[in-house]
């Protein structure tokens, strides 16, 4: 089981192993948890259940949505009732910009949560080295899965993280980051409102931190078709569709704010702006009631 959006690297990686995902409707408290529990009853009715629930409760790729207390207590007290392991992917929750810090999913009930980290979002992301945390059993599995790919990480690598750590410099690398990655986001929010079209069902979500925002079209548009119009222009992004599980996303895609200049985010929004403005699909929003 997996939001819907959600990660399409974890979809990917399910699909080689021939996994059948099913996509919960998230909505802007996080995972629909009323949603989740009526398919894991109704996969209980057949006789069957999920192996695992797959969240990135914190500042979620792609949609930027940080899960509720709520939602995170309800999401527990499920994998509870019905058995289930949750993993939690959680590789950009240390980089919030404003509000309040949820507890972690892994902290809430660590018997049944399997949680996923990575220094490639708070530190280099050309190092591709990672850390989990949880049930002991489980990690022996992964760790023996692992073995059989790659041996290990690379130990320069570890060693060199090592000292990194060990100098207590990594704190002040996340406060770096963050400062940088709260302005361009304030700055992408700032150009979308400046340059997107007024129409009826175009929106785009506030993330309090991490690296991406979602952007929805209206129902009439399509984000796949529209993608050359917009390389046409030289501005790209990544379509929704990539980022559902079971089909779905047509009409959204993700953007990101950390990597590009305040120039290149000011000139990238503009000519996006134009693309969806002048987009067939557009012409047939504007006309349509709210």
């Amino acid at each position: 089981m997996t939001s819907r959006p959600t990660y399409v690297g974890a979809i990917q990686a399910f699909n080689s192993y021939g996994a059948k995902m099913i996509g919960i409707e998230q909505d802007e408290e996080g995972t629909q948890t009323a949603l989740l529990e009526a398919e894991i009853e109704k996969l209980a009715a057949k006789g069957s259940k999920p192996k695992f629930i797959y969240e990135i409760p914190d500042f979620q790729n792609p949609s930027g949505i940080t899960m509720t207390l709520k939602r995170r207590k309800e999401l527990l007290r499920i994998a509870e009732k019905h058995d289930l392991i949750v993993v939690e992917d959680s590789p950009y929750r240390q980089l919030r910009f404003e509000g309040k810090t949820e507890p972690a999913l892994l902290g809430m009930n660590p018997d049944r949560v399997l949680g996923l980290y990575t220094f490639s979002k708070i530190l280099l992301p050309g190092f591709r080295l990672g850390w989990m945390a949880g049930p002991n059993e489980l990690i022996q599995k992964a760790v023996t899965a692992k073995q059989s790919v790659d041996l290990c990480s690379p130990p320069f690598n570890q060693s060199i993280l090592y000292e990194f750590l060990h100098r207590g410099l990594l704190e002040k690398q996340i406060s770096v980051i963050i400062k940088a990655y709260r302005r361009k986001r304030d700055f992408m929010l700032s150009m979308l409102s400046k340059y997107m079209p007024k129409l009826p069902g175009l929106k785009w979500t506030q993330p309090h931190g991490g690296l991406f925002l979602w952007v929805t079209l209206p129902e009439t548009m399509d984000a796949g078709e529209m993608f050359h119009a917009a390389i046409e222009r030289q501005v790209a992004y990544v379509v929704g569709t990539a980022f559902y599980p079971d089909g779905g996303g047509h009409n959204s895609f993700r953007r990101n704010f950390s990597y590009s200049s305040m120039a290149e985010i000011e000139e990238g929004v503009k000519r996006l702006g134009e693309v969806i403005g002048s987009w067939k699909g557009s012409q047939e929003s504007a006309i349509m009631t709210p």
